[in-house]
């Protein structure tokens, strides 16, 4: 990471900078000490301190309690290096060792205050992951010393070394290692480069030639990337810290002979001891940039703050090979208690063992320790990965690609609560978007939407005109009613009605003045009246009905509206307004229709009562007036800014001019697939983001523009982001069964969108038409040439463009029915998902994401197959 120059964030606050450096050196100690404590692995404790390091480069320790960062980084160095330790444990052994055992038992015991302790650890884990930037790779040095000691050239020159002198190279080097995570080396450093560079000081300490060239004519540090500036770096580090003057931990002990043979200069005997930290209060409040109320001083006991004196050098307990569990531990137990060791005699049992067995892994790893190291089963053991570890390979993933491994089922997935948060501040009851798409989302769909619980977006590949009427019909819908009723002029003949009804299916039809729903209503003609009709031509104004009964929309229910079909025996009741123009209809077929349809709860409704949706809109400037509209005209609860890249300057200044001109209007952003492209987002004012750049099964823009994301890894990388700072994110595209939306609102998302899933639907606009036997209806990607040549080229940056490059298909989908009956059985599927991964919620399934409990596996193609439908000659596949 880069480091600003000048002074640091803790001296701009007023700290000189030995106190600087005790501070930090106390809170390192700290985290090896809690580590051992645990234990936990020692690659996770060294994480551990290199996160440290890099929060206090740009954050003040004045403004962030070292205290309860140590405890945050050690959280995360656990997850990331799949050491994974419950908040619980990490909190306990802190103050165990920080207030003593009878305080430190109280304190666990007392629910609130731990509680608002589990809290502000969450709270320092988020705001130290944004300093992070969500960056975890390289930032460790030991899995790196190990695969340079096991590749050529160097392989054969340590072997005949360990041969000669013993394994005093991998041993030095290692210990080099542990000691470089307390310097700043990791600021300016990767991990390779700082193994790289402790392995050359290994060999330059103990007279061994460095000068080892590979096949090509490079010497080996060449080969492996770091140059001569670099070792001499580590090397300036290195000195400074084996300094007795400047580190007095180091002196009388065995290291001060390492630091001689180092060359390191020797202070007078008689030396000023380095200045110590004075005694931290009992937690300051964490005040970094998303920060939480100060925590209250918690009683007498926890004032008088017990200072952690620095650790003793660097000793080892010596683990043989093959040796059993049990000895293992009586043999760290034993180290503990033992004088501290030299340390190039310990902690590379493991390095020696695995040169020589190279083919083996070994099962024993290393765990700092006060005085020692204690040996402990290596988390490799554990089934699966952890999510920073499997999504921190730079491998992009798919929701199919990765698989989760069950947790424990002690409550009914009927227990399960799917509500989700879609924007800020507007929360659903299932989690689940209508895509803003031509052959997806109007009024129909977004009616449907909102009655099931969730959120239809409709689409503006239109005029401004059409969407208002599509979105006021929408909102201006009372459930139970057909809100898009097929209209006619009174001038259209029987045969345009035939036509219509061959693509439609209706059995009636209402005629009004403009041939619309909105027009004034004029009569209706059903079956009964068009039977006998022979002549084609007959104007629908001879034949309709006129006496018609009707209802006012502002008085009607639909409990009315059944009470009085049931007693006119009419099959239809318009609804109109006070001006007679026609707004809904109701009919006894739906009722029937709605009765047979599977139990729902409440639908999706603003705060006025009416259904909650959303209109998508463009970036350009001509869009300002379609937004102002939208909001004022058609009262529209939500915009979504409709962009195949999100993270463009027409977005950004788009969404600061709605924030600046309609604040109470909720703004979805999008699409975005890192976390560099969230983060100017969010900073612009985003609401929500969609995540997903072409994962669509219409869409092509992977192929076509080689950009793009897995959008399993999509999801998880920018949720880690959007939700530490409280920004829902919309999983969008890719989505093609209940399994992919289990597996994207576990990893991250607060809603998934669907179009091919919701297209085909009978609310999804367009005719069925039947193919081969088959009834479909249209599906087109908005990037399609066909989509483009109605407007839709504005969502690709194409509409300034002569020629237009497609990036998207277009198709055709089975019928699937109605969405208010598949949504209530898409969503217990669902539910039983999350009822097997061991979450009652999403936010549980976050939790346990977060904590490292929920364990995640790439699948192999194999696994896939074996994981579908297989080994069947034929089959039906219903899920309900």
């Amino acid at each position: 990471m880069t480091v600003p120059p000048g002074p640091s964030p803790s001296e701009l606050d007023g700290l000189r900078p030995e106190q600087v450096a005790a501070y930090k050196r106390t809170a390192i100690n700290t985290i090896i000490n809690v580590g051992a404590k645990l234990p936990m692995d020692q690659t996770a404790v060294a994480t551990a301190i290199v996160f440290l390091h890099k929060y206090y480069a740009v954050r003040s320790i004045e403004r962030n309690d070292p205290f309860l960062m140590s405890m945050a980084c050690l959280y995360l160095g656990g997850k990331v290096e799949d050491s994974p330790k419950s908040v619980r444990d990490v909190l306990a052994a802190s103050f165990e060792l920080r207030y003593g055992t009878e305080q430190a038992r109280r304190m666990m015991h007392d629910k609130a205050l731990y509680e608002s302790l589990r809290e502000q650890v969450f709270i320092a884990e988020r705001a130290l992951l944004y300093v992070l930037n969500f960056n975890f790779l390289g930032v460790n040095a030991h899995k790196p010393l190990l695969r340079v000691l096991l590749t050529e050239p160097l392989r054969p020159r340590v072997e005949e070394l360990k041969k000669r002198h013993g394994p005093q190279v991998a041993q030095l080097a290692y210990a080099f290692i542990n000691d470089s995570v307390r310097t700043e080396a990791c600021l300016r450093y990767s991990g390779s480069q700082i193994a790289v560079a402790c392995i050359w000081l290994a060999m330059k300490v103990l007279k061994v030639d460095t000068h080892i060239y590979t096949e090509r004519g490079q010497l080996w540090w060449v080969a492996e990337g770091v140059t001569e500036d670099v070792l001499l770096g580590v090397e300036q580090y290195m000195q400074q810290f084996y300094t007795p003057s400047l580190n007095s931990v180091y002196r009388n002990n065995d290291l001060h002979l390492t630091s001689i043979k180092f060359g390191a200069p020797q202070p007078p005997l008689k030396g000023e001891e380095p200045p110590h930290a004075p005694p931290l209060p009992p937690l300051w409040p964490l005040q970094a940039q998303h920060a939480a109320p100060p925590l209250a001083a918690h009683g007498a006991e926890a004032a008088a703050a017990v200072k952690v004196e620095p650790a003793a050098g660097a000793g080892a307990a010596a683990v043989k090979k093959d040796e059993p569990a049990e000895a293992a531990a009586a043999a760290a137990a034993a180290a503990v208690e033992a004088e501290p060791a030299d340390p190039a005699t310990g902690a590379v049992q493991l390095l020696n063992a695995a040169v020589s067995n190279s083919d083996s892994s070994p099962r024993v790893a290393c765990t700092m320790a006060t005085n020692g190291f204690r040996p402990v089963y290596d988390s490799s053991i554990l089934d699966g990965y952890t999510a920073p570890r499997l999504f921190g390979q730079g491998v992009s993933y798919t929701y199919d690609d990765v698989i989760f491994l069950p947790g424990h089922i002690n409550f009914g997935a009927h227990q399960v609560d799917m509500s989700t948060h879609v924007t800020r501040n507007i929360k659903l009851r299932t989690p689940l978007v209508s895509s803003p798409m031509d052959t997806v989302t109007e009024a129909g769909m977004a009616v449907a939407m909102a009655t099931v619980g969730g959120m239809g977006v409709i689409h503006y590949n239109n005029s401004l005109e059409e969407q208002l009427h599509q979105v006021k019909t929408a909102k201006n819908h009372t459930p139970g009613f057909v809100v898009h009723p097929v209209c006619m002029l009174p001038t259209s003949t029987v045969g345009e009605l035939y036509d219509l009804r061959e693509r439609k299916g209706f059995t009636s039809v209402c005629v009004t003045d403009t041939g619309r729903v909105g027009g004034k209503l004029l009569g209706m003609v059903t079956t009964r009246d068009w039977d006998f009709v022979s002549d084609l031509h007959t104007p629908l104004s001879e034949i309709m009905t006129q006496d018609l009964e009707t209802a006012q929309y502002d008085t009607i229910s639909a409990e009315k509206a059944m009470q009085l079909l049931k007693a006119s025996k009419r099959g239809k009741l318009p609804i109109v307004n006070a001006a007679g123009e026609l707004l809904a209809l109701a009919t006894r077929a739906l009722f029937k229709e709605d009765a047979r349809m599977p139990l729902g709860g409440p639908a999706s409704v603003a705060p006025d009562g009416r259904l909650l949706v959303g209109a998508a809109c463009g970036t350009r400037d001509a869009d300002k007036e379609r937004i102002k509209a939208l909001r004022d005209v058609g009262n529209v609860d939500v915009v979504v800014l409709d962009s195949s890249q999100g993270d463009s300057t027409f977005q950004i200044e788009m969404v600061q001019h709605i924030k600046r001109e309609h604040p109470g209007l909720d703004v979805i952003c999008g699409n975005v697939v890192a976390t560099w492209q969230a983060r100017r987002l969010i900073e612009a004012g985003a609401d929500a983001l969609r995540v997903g750049m072409g994962s669509g099964s219409i869409c092509t823009t992977q192929e076509v523009c080689a950009v793009g994301r897995g959008q399993a890894t999509a999801v998880y990388h920018t949720s880690r982001l959007a939700n530490s700072l409280g920004v829902p994110i919309i999983a969008d595209g890719g989505v093609q069964n209940s399994g992919h939306i289990v597996k994207a609102l576990a990893l991250g998302a607060s809603a998934v969108m669907c179009g091919s899933m919701f297209a085909g639907t009978t609310e999804a606009p367009g005719d069925y038409i039947t193919v081969n036997g088959t009834r479909v209806k249209k599906y087109r990607g908005m990037g399609s040439l066909e989509a483009m040549t109605k407007g839709s080229e504005v969502r690709y940056h194409s509409d300034t463009q002569s020629l237009k490059i497609a990036q998207g298909v277009s198709g055709t989908v089975r019928d699937k029915g109605s969405v208010q009956r598949n949504v209530p059985y898409l969503m217990q599927a669902v539910k039983q998902g999350f009822q097997d991964l061991g979450a009652t919620s999403i936010a549980g399934a976050w939790q346990r994401l977060d904590n490292g409990e929920q364990r995640l596996e790439s699948r192999t193609g194999a696994a896939q197959a074996e994981g579908g439908v297989h080994d069947l000659h034929t089959f039906d596949k219903r899920s309900w």
